[in-house]
C-alpha cells in the first residue's frame, strides 16, 4: 500500500527528523494549485519504518486509489509519529513540513485539510485547534479534543465521526468537543454510529 507514495524525511529547525510519505497528483500541472491532505495514522502504526503509517490511515488509502486520484487530485501527506510520542509532541515538525511542501509545490494554501482516526482523530483536533488559520476543514474520526480551545475553530468546517461503543476514545469525548464548538458559535457536523466501536 505504501509503494505509490514517495518515502521522504524532513529535519526540523530544532533538529528533529520527521519521516513521511508523499503523493503528488497524477497530472501535476504546475499552472494549477491543488489541495493538500494531511492524513494522520492511528496509534497502532507508530514507528520509524516510514511504511506502516499508510496501513494506519484509511484516508490515505482511499485518496490514493486511482479513481479518487483522478476525481480528486491532491497532494497527500502522511507523516509517521514515532513510538512513545503523540501528534502534539511532533506537531511543529509536521507544520514545518507542510510549509516546506507549500514552498516546493503548487499547494493551494486555502485548501489544506486534516483527517485521522483514533490517535489520528486526536491529532486532527490538535492541529486545527493549535493552527486554526492553516486548515480549511477537518474530519476527526474517533478522536478527542481540548474543549477549552473550541473557540479557536468555530469558523473551520468540521465533520466528526464516532463509534458509540469506542473503548479507546469514548463517544462522550467527541460529543463534548462538538458541544463546545456549538456553544462557542460554530456549526460542526457530527455522525455517531450506534453499537459500533472504532
Amino acid at each position: 500500500m505504501a509503494e505509490p507514495f514517495e518515502a521522504r524525511t524532513y529535519v526540523s529547525k530544532s533538529g528533529n527528523t520527521l519521516r513521511y510519505r508523499f503523493m503528488k497528483p497524477i497530472d501535476d500541472d504546475p499552472k494549477k494549485k491543488y489541495p493538500l491532505v494531511l492524513c494522520l495514522h492511528h496509534g497502532g502504526t507508530h514507528g520509524t519504518d516510514n511504511i506502516i503509517q499508510i496501513d494506519g490511515s484509511g484516508a490515505a488509502q482511499l485518496l490514493s486509489s486511482s479513481g479518487n486520484r483522478n476525481t480528486y487530485p491532491a497532494f497527500i501527506f502522511v507523516p509517521q509519529c514515532p513510538q512513545m510520542y503523540t501528534w502534539a509532541d511532533i506537531g511543529e515538525s509536521v507544520i514545518e513540513t507542510i510549509q516546506a511542501l507549500e514552498s516546493a509545490y503548487t499547494v493551494d494554501p486555502k485548501r489544506i485539510y486534516v483527517t485521522g482516526v483514533s490517535g489520528g482523530g486526536y491529532g486532527s483536533w490538535y492541529f486545527i485547534c493549535a493552527h486554526p488559520k492553516m486548515f480549511a476543514a477537518a474530519i476527526p474520526v474517533c478522536g478527542a479534543g481540548d474543549t477549552s480551545l473550541a473557540k479557536n475553530i468555530i469558523d473551520i468546517p468540521v465533520w466528526a465521526f464516532q463509534g458509540e461503543q469506542d473503548n479507546l476514545f469514548p463517544a462522550r469525548l467527541s460529543r463534548e468537543m462538538i458541544a463546545a464548538i456549538r456553544k462557542a458559535g460554530g456549526h460542526p457536523r457530527y455522525t455517531e454510529f450506534p453499537r459500533e466501536g472504532q
